[in-house]
């Protein structure tokens, strides 16, 4: 099963949301979305999420996506990273053929 992140930037563990939207997102925060991904996907019994990470072109994009990597790592997740400047759907089709818990994509306008 997949859940598409999206958390709003509370960081929220009980919110069915999970995504962070502005224009000032930090490392800080994309860190705490990955923390706060692995912790919720644990609550529902999946003891070490694998998650399939990637994102735009942005120029932030692979800041913010190695902090989210980072986050999901060190709370004891798994990830698989396909790097950035690759369209949304590669990253749905990549997430079920790895068979992933979850998927997590850096956008211009959110993560």
């Amino acid at each position: 099963m997949i859940d598409k992140i999206k958390i709003k930037k509370s960081f929220d563990d009980d919110s069915d949301d999970c995504d962070i939207r502005g224009e000032d997102v930090l490392a800080s925060d994309a860190y705490n979305l990955g923390v706060s991904s692995v912790r919720r996907l644990q609550r529902r019994k999946v003891s070490c999420p694998t998650f399939v990470t990637g994102g735009d072109c942005r120029e932030d994009s692979q800041m913010l996506l190695d902090e989210f990597n980072r986050g999901i790592s060190e709370s004891g997740g798994n990830y698989i990273s396909l790097g950035i400047d690759l369209p949304k759907p590669l990253v749905y089709v990549a997430a079920r053929k790895f068979n992933s818990h979850a998927v997590g994509y850096v956008t211009a306008s959110h993560i």
